[in-house]
């Protein structure tokens, strides 16, 4: 299964633009501009936003199709800086598209069932000097009874068989056995 980290980790590793990529616990932290934590900007937050299943379909187990829509807000920077330059000048399709080409048709493990897809991007919020875009992508990946809850039985301590052999509708032979 596919966990945040493994995108954040795909990100770090291909990014050409973010110089700070984490998770979404820390998008607050910068929107409300916390003293304590000022991150190099253009910055990227992984969140899993929705997942979807199908039904089941398997006739003696299970098997179904999990789509997980991924969100990554871009977080870029409207504070000037010495010369009188915006973090604007790195522009929100410079992100989108390096998030693209980070993400999209990549396949994280053996049991995605396509590569991610791109779904969009959109301007989400504005403070006094953060602007914050969510691009949004989605994996398909399948579920099966190994994914899930696999119970324990105790193991087989013993067998009795009793079976009768026919013949023309005649019984032949019975058979009683005990196998330990």
């Amino acid at each position: 299964m596919i966990t945040p980290l493994d995108i954040v980790n795909q990100i770090k590793k291909y990014t050409k633009v973010f110089k700070t990529v984490g998770f979404v616990a820390e998008l607050q932290r910068i929107l409300d501009e916390a003293i304590t934590y000022e991150p190099q900007m253009p910055a990227c937050f992984v969140c899993f936003k929705s997942s979807n299943t199908t039904e089941n379909e398997s006739l003696n187990g299970y098997m179904s199709i999990e789509e997980l829509e991924i969100s990554v807000f871009i977080v870029l920077s409207e504070q000037e800086d010495l010369t009188g330059s915006t973090g604007m000048n790195i522009s929100w399709t410079t992100c989108t598209n390096d998030l693209k080409s980070c993400l999209m048709n990549w396949v994280p493990n053996d049991i995605s069932v396509m590569p991610m897809s791109y779904l969009g991007s959109q301007y989400m919020t504005m403070t006094g000097s953060r602007i914050v875009y969510e691009a949004r992508f989605e994996l398909e990946q399948q579920l099966t009874e190994q994914d899930g809850f696999i119970p324990q039985y105790e193991s087989l301590q013993e067998i009795d068989v009793d079976s009768k052999y026919f013949k023309d509708s005649n019984e032949v032979y019975e058979l009683q056995q005990d196998i330990n």
